[in-house]
């Protein structure tokens, strides 16, 4: 008597991946004996009959493919099945070694929304402000002025943040060193983003209420596309992540380090070097599964570990023989 496909894997699900794949080759040699009509004649009046076998063999290898994939991915991608060997916590265990800081403020952000924040207009002028000052330029040169940046922001006041000239705020970031290429246009273009988040909240009741309307990426679109009437200017996805990291909506922002380390040429598991940003988001959600990790805290890691004026290792020109994940990397000399 033929058992069911759930009850067959079930007596596989203790089974390695190389015994899986071991059980998977018997099964096609079956299913392939049959398709040739290599099947013993004195078989023919058996109860169950070659047929019946047939079919509970091709139902058998696709349940038994779907579970040497999750299989694999224990033992050989995520390591999942003990979340501390998983590569991110060597990642962490390697900073911490170097006593460089790697935890994010975000982590707060996003603990205090699950536990009901509702982020007011000043806060989410802010964040996009942040987020802008992120664009192509060093971290480390920003986080030590925040204190500073908020006064120059008169306190994110959206009255005198529109009625300031945009070149006031760019000469100012300035001389505090923390401007970019782009923040004279950044500074410019802000009196036409406050119109557009006025007419946001109009619509939705609160620049609150809008960026949980939707999934985030759903929101990325509506403030990076083109084609959206909520367009901001200066604004792309990377920075649109990164400003709703900062109102407590978990996510990776696919800067230039997390779209190096998880490209098809190293860590990722994608066709692209540097990665997409749909390849970015997938492997840190799918990481953020297999550890129980926000996926905040992963891009922290990976970012810490990546960047100049922190880990400096997988930078441009990796520093492989350092490298905590050089034994998984896809990476050619």
């Amino acid at each position: 008597m033929m058992i069911s496909p759930e009850g067959f894997i079930q007596e596989c699900i203790d089974m390695t991946y190389s015994e899986l794949i071991c059980v998977r080759d018997e099964l096609i040699e079956e299913i392939r004996n049959f398709e040739k009509c290599k099947v013993n004649p004195s078989e023919i009046m058996i109860n169950p009959s070659p047929e019946v076998t047939y079919q509970c063999n091709l139902d058998y290898l696709g349940s038994l493919c779907e579970l040497i994939s999750k299989k694999y991915h224990t033992e050989f991608v995520w390591c999942d099945d003990k979340k501390d060997e998983n590569y991110l916590f060597k990642i962490r265990d390697f900073l911490e070694s170097k006593g460089l800081r790697y935890e994010s403020t975000l982590n707060n952000q996003i603990k205090d929304r699950n536990e009901g924040k509702k982020y007011a207009k000043w806060e989410h002028i802010r964040a996009l402000i942040y987020a802008m000052l992120t664009n192509q330029t060093k971290w480390h040169r920003i986080e030590p002025h925040f204190a500073e940046i908020d006064v120059l922001f008169f306190d994110y006041d959206p009255v005198i943040l529109k009625s300031t000239s945009g070149e006031y705020f760019a000469d100012k970031l300035f001389k505090l060193k923390c401007g970019n290429i782009s923040t004279t246009s950044q500074m410019n273009a802000l009196s036409y983003n406050f119109d557009i988040l006025q007419s946001i909240e109009k619509e939705y009741g609160s620049l609150d209420l809008f960026v949980l309307s939707s999934p985030a990426h759903e929101i990325v679109q509506k403030l990076s596309k083109k084609s959206s009437k909520y367009k901001l200017k200066m604004l792309g996805e990377a920075l649109a992540r990164e400003y709703l990291r900062n109102v407590g909506i978990d996510g990776a922002k696919p800067d230039v380090h997390l779209c190096r380390f998880l490209s098809g040429s190293r860590m990722g598991n994608g066709n692209h070097t540097p990665a997409t940003t749909r390849e970015v988001y997938d492997s840190v959600l799918e990481l953020s599964k297999a550890t129980d990790l926000s996926m905040i805290t992963i891009d922290n890691y990976i970012w810490s570990y990546c960047a100049d004026g922190y880990g400096e290792v997988c930078t441009s020109t990796p520093r492989c023989s350092i490298c905590e994940t050089r034994q998984l990397c896809n990476y050619k000399k």
